[in-house]
């Protein structure tokens, strides 16, 4: 965020600027080329890369005084970043799978829109330190939420989706030993310099790397038609498929007729992931096991082994996870004894 024009090196303008023509470039590819499907993870991507030059690029023009350091084109500036950020968690949702946010998650889009008002409002709020505060405090929230659901998933993650949101935390970092040291100069030119070097990183990687697009395209395309639910739970139950530690999405979309893209969609559509219906399969027979009076001779790390899971701390994990409790616990509850 502009406080002063400082004296930028021409190669550090020229990166910048090739930044952000970078990220124009891209989003337009995102929103008009004919050979990729219009889904809302492009859409969304496209924003982010929108917001990421409007804000870079208002603060090169401004930190090279090239513009007026005013209130509009300040309060554009903060408006870009907050929206970047609720966009940021809404792609990351969007491509790992995740499922649509819920009303409360969709209320991240109101400070955005807060800022939209003031910029219209001409409010002068937009010029004082609490509105600084207030937009990197939300970009941080944000970055958060979005690495949370990152590190979370149980799906495949990308490794374009990884390298941005490991350039967001360092552009972060830069930001906070700014604002911690105003008195290091050279802080301050190195904010958009990390921005433009994440950026045009960004773009080699995802240029480099079909499986990046495909993943992109296919990370919120509408699902084909397909098996409903309960047929992929029973292609899932067939023969205890389930209970094999390796058994992968492609063994399941193998059985059920559809590629594996079509298959993490239809799971997606109706809120679920081919691991979260793993999960829900080994779990239901782990608790049939345990309450099984024939199978009290045999261990709890036996029966993980047995409903698929590799190690006791993964199924103790996914056990504790589904039902409250250990599955030790589970057992000694379901003992005749402690029944009724």
């Amino acid at each position: 965020m502009p406080a002063h024009a400082s004296a930028a090196v021409p190669w550090a303008l020229l990166l910048q600027s090739a930044a952000v023509l970078n990220a124009l470039l891209l989003a337009l590819v995102l929103l008009v080329a004919p050979r990729l499907r219009r889904t809302r993870g492009r859409i969304q991507f496209a924003g982010l890369l929108l917001t990421f030059a409007i804000s870079l690029a208002l603060f090169t023009a401004m930190d090279s005084a090239w513009i007026a350091v005013t209130s509009t084109a300040v309060g554009l500036e903060y408006l870009a970043a907050l929206a970047g950020g609720a966009l940021l968690v809404a792609f990351t949702r969007i491509a790992l799978h995740a499922g649509a946010p819920t009303a409360a998650g969709q209320s991240i889009y109101a400070l955005p829109l807060l800022g939209a008002l003031l910029l219209l409002s001409g409010s002068p709020l937009v010029l004082t330190e609490a509105a600084l505060m207030a937009t990197i405090a939300f970009q941080l929230f944000c970055s958060g939420l979005a690495t949370w659901t990152f590190v979370r998933t149980d799906q495949a993650r990308p490794r374009y989706l990884a390298a941005l949101l490991i350039g967001v935390w360092a552009l972060h970092l830069v930001q906070l030993l700014r604002m911690a040291f105003p008195q290091v100069t050279w802080l301050f030119d190195a904010v958009p310099m990390i921005a433009a070097t994440l950026m045009i990183s960004l773009s080699v990687l995802i240029n480099s790397d079909s499986r990046s697009w495909k993943a992109m395209v296919a990370s919120s395309a509408a699902p084909s038609s397909g098996p409903d639910l309960s047929v992929i739970r029973a292609h899932l139950a067939r023969d205890r498929a389930f209970c094999e530690c390796r058994y992968s999405l492609q063994q399941l979309a193998d059985s059920a007729g559809v590629s594996a893209r079509q298959l993490s969609a239809l799971l997606a559509q109706q809120g679920t992931s081919f691991y979260q219906l793993l999960h829900e399969e080994r779990i239901a027979l782990a608790r049939q096991l345990l309450s099984d009076p024939a199978e009290q001779r045999s261990s709890v790390e036996a029966i993980g082994l047995e409903v698929g899971y590799r190690s006791r701390s993964t199924f103790y994990e996914a056990f504790r996870k589904a039902t409250g409790m250990s599955p030790a616990e589970f057992r000694r509850l379901q003992a005749p004894e402690n029944r009724g």
